[in-house]
């Protein structure tokens, strides 16, 4: 599990780097303002008859999750773009839907800004225990939160989703 947390991490921190290169800060912003924004939650569901036009993008990343290769035990697909054109209600509809349903034994959807300033591991652990067991997980060092994580998705085929991270 250890390990799956570092390469998370180690992908964020290269998804960082990327976003420096792109979106500098300007000068004379208020880096901790930038940190302690709140952005809005996201949650899984979504009301489809309000959604045109995204077929063939939900079969194509169905498609990519559940065809993956048995030698390959984490696979990460990126939805990356400007706000407003989708990435969320695509994500949605690909996790509610009941082929992707059944295929995984657990589903997590956890919402919420990464500072790339101040990364920290534990709120999000945090959130994906929540998201698995549908408990508040509140008051616990990083080593029991992982511990914890480990245990809901120790042998499982899951379906994790980052969303606005």
């Amino acid at each position: 599990m250890a390990y799956l947390l570092k390469d998370a991490r180690d992908r964020l921190d290269d998804m960082a780097s990327d976003r420096s290169k792109f979106y500098p800060v300007e000068q004379g912003v208020d880096l901790l303002v930038i940190r302690n924004k709140e952005r809005e939650q996201t949650y899984s569901y979504v009301f489809e008859p309000n959604v045109v036009g995204r077929d063939a993008d939900k079969k194509e990343i169905k498609k990519m999750i559940m065809e993956t290769r048995n030698e390959v035990n984490v696979s990460v697909i990126a939805m990356t773009g400007i706000g407003g054109i989708g990435k969320t209600t695509l994500a949605q509809l690909v996790y509610n839907d009941a082929e992707v349903e059944r295929y995984f034994q657990l589903k997590m959807w956890v919402s919420g800004w990464v500072s790339l300033i101040a990364f920290d591991m534990d709120p999000i652990v945090r959130k994906m225990i929540e998201s698995a067991t549908h408990r508040k997980c509140e008051n616990f060092e990083l080593e029991v939160l992982q511990t914890l994580l480990r245990k809901e998705i120790e042998g499982k085929r899951y379906l994790l989703v980052f969303d606005d991270m």
